[in-house]
């Protein structure tokens, strides 16, 4: 029976050569290319997004710029060391990328415009701001001469020892001894920045004489206004309630204050009258009450003042470089992750 069907079959299947089963063949034929070619594209497709992920995941953002100063680059793969020397000159552990890619712009400003102003830390002032970093760690001053003008100016030297444990500690940060001097350099040159304008403010302003409250809070301040309204002396509500102990003395006497500190009361301090009180009102200093004793008139700057108004022009001028150089600076949250994942 089954060789009866099969010979029926086989009477009714076209010939090997016939066109019918020729065509058969080249139909299986092109659907096995299509099959083929279709399973090549879907693995060049899947090539590539393994490759474009692998390329935008973990190749590209490394070498993508977040900052530029200048001609010189900030590249996110350098972000992470910045944190490091963030946290282990302050002590903060936890340090926000941001603000220390903020830190990285602004050493690599000092470090290129400070001598602009004709200051630039040099070596000599690296090697003591180091020494004076390890207190606790051996080191021989050693003389040296400064060939430019022949005079001798110590240098700090760390012994053995004393360099042994510094490296051990750049170390246990994962920071080169490259970059963390460059990170001191621009923090010495930001001092003489602010040195540098202290140095030309002038030695006499317009000034008035004040006296002044900082109190706790604005509950504080308005506190202070009722004693004063009540007749109380400025002196006696001062030493009970005044919480500033840098520019005033116990009475609240601060002396002749210029222009220029606390720009928003300029006008109201030099049109008062004598004895007139200001505030209460927030100021950078805190909630305060004022008392206009005298003035104006041309007095010498005090040097606390002097100080003071040197670091806001130094913020000016730091501001202005920002603004004039920094000609990129892009970086989200997602760099922000990425740095937080290396550190």
């Amino acid at each position: 029976m089954r060789q009866r069907r099969q010979a029926v079959r086989g009477r009714h299947a076209p010939p090997i050569g016939s066109k019918q089963n020729i065509a058969e063949r080249e139909r299986e034929q092109n659907v096995r290319r299509a099959i083929m070619l279709a399973s090549g594209v879907v693995g060049a497709l899947v090539i590539l997004l393994v490759t474009a992920g692998f390329f935008f995941n973990v190749y590209q953002p490394p070498r993508s710029v977040v900052a530029q100063v200048g001609d010189e680059e900030i590249r996110l793969r350098d972000v992470p060391e910045y944190v490091r020397l963030y946290a282990m000159t302050t002590g903060n552990a936890n340090v926000d990328p941001r603000l220390a890619l903020d830190q990285a712009v602004r050493a690599k400003i000092y470090n290129w415009q400070a001598s602009s102003l004709g200051v630039s830390a040099q070596q000599v002032d690296i090697d003591l701001e180091l020494a004076s970093l390890w207190p606790r760690r051996p080191y021989n001053p050693a003389p040296a001469t400064d060939s430019s003008d022949g005079d001798d100016a110590p240098v700090a030297a760390l012994t053995p020892e004393g360099r042994e444990r510094y490296t051990k500690f750049l170390a246990a940060f994962d920071v080169t001894e490259e970059a963390y001097v460059e990170w001191l350099r621009s923090s010495i040159n930001a001092r003489l920045v602010r040195q540098h304008f202290e140095s030309v403010q002038p030695a006499e302003m317009e000034q008035v004489r004040l006296k002044w409250i900082v109190a706790q809070d604005s509950g504080g301040a308005q506190k202070a206004k009722q004693r004063l309204d009540n007749g109380e002396a400025f002196e006696a509500v001062a030493s009970s309630l005044n919480r500033d102990t840098t520019y005033a003395d116990s009475n609240g006497d601060v002396g002749w204050f210029p222009k220029g500190i606390l720009t928003e009361l300029d006008d109201r301090f030099f049109a008062a009258e004598a004895g007139a009180l200001v505030g209460p009102v927030q100021t950078q200093f805190g909630s305060m009450i004022i008392q206009v004793v005298e003035g104006p008139a041309t007095q010498p700057v005090q040097d606390k003042f002097r100080a003071i108004l040197g670091g806001i022009a130094a913020d000016e001028w730091y501001a202005d470089q920002w603004s004039d150089h920094v000609s990129r600076y892009n970086f989200d949250d997602s760099d922000a992750a990425w740095v937080i994942s290396r550190v």
